[in-house]
């Protein structure tokens, strides 16, 4: 085992991933040839320069620890550590090698590093990072940096029972009375439900991704989830308890668009209802949604969660709606956190802070504006979570291969435009025909890709797969005095029906082999 630097010092250890997300794993090659590689185009654009700036930190004589990002079902967690949860899985990550920077970065690419394999398979839970590179230090989330660059680099175990306490008196969620061995926690008898602890103790959350992947959908059983704790039910019963919680005024939801603004959202100056019979006019201040649900909220024991969820996020001028209120995102400076804060509002003169058990949860379609574009100040205040496509919650449908046609799809919207103009999972869930699946794509899909390329049909149909089987061209003749000089333009139309081996086209279409990508 490398022997670890001084673990008290603010010199920064490094953790690098040997694959991202579905992409091809290099840890074999890496290893062999005692380098590691940033993959610029791998990363969304917002967050290159920070992986940059991280990659020309490096130097030599930095230890560094590179990783994959793993679950492992609840049996095995159960049999591992005598642990009853409700989560059918459980995230962590495992070290596989440990080195030493021996050349730093000179392309902005590559670091040249004496790599050791690490054979154990030892898990790390709770904390995980999905970008390619880890900056931590000793002061990283608190004292967990330290914990796992020890974890790592000196083979010392996982905190686990600081883990458990820490979440358990911070949190709602539900534990066991399961009592661990002495040498896995310390005699502790407590357990815990941890994907959905990590997920729900945060207080400001947006859930991003393209259209059609189930974003507001989700927010249903985020609410349930945050308000519950660890209760699983199922969707059924999920849309029964959230209509539930908007009764008692625990979830308020409001849908933002250009036009929303501060007076909507926090407070602003409206006729007075009872001033109408004098015939004068009185504006009175009247609370927005976020006041009413925070008073609410305030006026509850302190452990009674709120939700306010806020769909379509991106679609407002998210500074203009907040103003002031920016800060008291934070939580350290909620009502009762060591740091709280409290604003004069401007129209009725009260003072206003956020309390600590109100959430808020955003929806954000990064077709219509990447997180990249969002404001440094919000970006830092809230908790980014994807919701990519998935392929594999779809079934074939007749003679329809409908995973690998979503597959497809999205990975030539990838390629030619970015991952966040691709095509959701949601549209083609409910489909249960031939015909069901043809009417989505006729009157969803296609225009969506069409709008994606600005109505370019020759790239609409690359995505396609390249054939006809979906849309029709017919020339359009030039007017008289413009024949032969101008080139040639068509008209492009979606066909009423689809060729019979439009979808086997589209799966095998140009150069693509057909089988599955991941």
């Amino acid at each position: 085992m490398i022997a670890s630097q001084n673990i008290d010092s603010d010199k920064p250890f490094w953790f690098v991933l040997s694959k991202i997300e579905h992409r091809l794993n290099r840890f074999e090659t890496f290893i062999s040839k005692d380098y590691w590689e940033y993959f610029e185009n791998e990363v969304k654009e917002g967050t290159r320069e920070l992986y940059l700036e991280y990659l020309r930190e490096m130097q030599i004589g930095d230890q560094i620890g590179m990783y994959e990002n793993s679950s492992e079902n609840r049996d095995e967690f159960k049999q591992n550590h005598k642990i009853e949860i409700k989560l059918t899985s459980i995230s962590y990550l495992v070290i596989k090698a440990i080195g030493e920077i021996t050349q730093p970065c000179q392309d902005n690419k590559t670091i040249r590093v004496k790599w050791e394999r690490v054979n154990d398979n030892r898990r790390w839970y709770r904390f995980k990072q999905n970008g390619p590179i880890w900056r931590v230090t000793p002061k990283t989330k608190k004292y967990w940096g330290k914990n796992l660059i020890e974890f790592t680099f000196n083979g010392k175990d996982q905190d686990l029972n600081r883990l458990y306490s820490e979440v358990k008196s911070k949190s709602n969620i539900e534990h066991s009375s399961n009592k661990h061995t002495s040498e896995q926690t310390g005699g502790s008898e407590v357990g815990m439900n941890i994907d959905t602890v990590d997920r729900c103790t945060q207080l400001n959350t947006i859930l991003y991704g393209p259209p059609g992947t189930g974003k507001t959908y989700s927010t249903a059983r985020r609410c349930v989830e945050i308000c519950d704790g660890s209760k699983k039910l199922d969707d059924t019963k999920i849309a029964d308890r959230f209509r539930e919680l908007r009764h008692e005024g625990r979830v308020e939801f409001v849908t933002f668009h250009e036009s929303y603004g501060y007076e909507d959202f926090v407070e602003g100056l409206r006729p007075d209802p009872d001033a109408g019979s004098s015939g004068t006019l009185r504006l009175i201040p009247i609370p927005g949604i976020l006041q009413r649900i925070a008073e609410r909220a305030c006026s509850c024991e302190a452990d009674l969660a709120h939700v306010l969820v806020i769909d379509e996020i991106n679609r407002a001028n998210i500074s203009k709606v907040l103003g002031e209120l920016v800060t008291l995102l934070e939580e350290d400076k909620r009502k009762g956190q060591p740091n709280e804060v409290a604003v004069t509002l401007p129209y009725s003169g009260k003072k206003f802070t956020l309390p600590a058990n109100l959430h808020v949860l955003g929806t954000m379609n990064t077709a219509d504006r990447s997180i990249a574009l969002l404001d440094t100040a919000l970006r830092r205040r809230f908790h980014f979570e994807e919701i990519p496509p998935d392929p594999k919650l779809l079934k074939d449908i007749d003679d329809i291969d409908l995973p690998n046609v979503l597959r497809k799809i999205n990975e030539r919207l990838e390629w030619l435009v970015d991952r966040d103009h691709v095509v959701g999972h949601a549209w083609l869930m409910g489909a249960r025909t031939k015909e069901q699946v043809d009417q989505i794509m006729r009157g969803k899909i296609i225009p969506l890709i069409a709008e994606y390329f600005h109505e370019d049909w020759n790239k609409v149909r690359a995505v396609l797969g390249g054939g006809g089987g979906f849309v029709d061209q017919k020339e359009i003749k030039a007017p008289p005095g413009e024949e032969g000089t101008a080139e040639k333009r068509y008209r492009w139309t979606i066909k009423k029906e689809f060729s019979s081996d439009a979808y086997g086209e589209l799966i095998n279409g140009g150069n693509d082999s057909g089988q599955d990508s991941e």
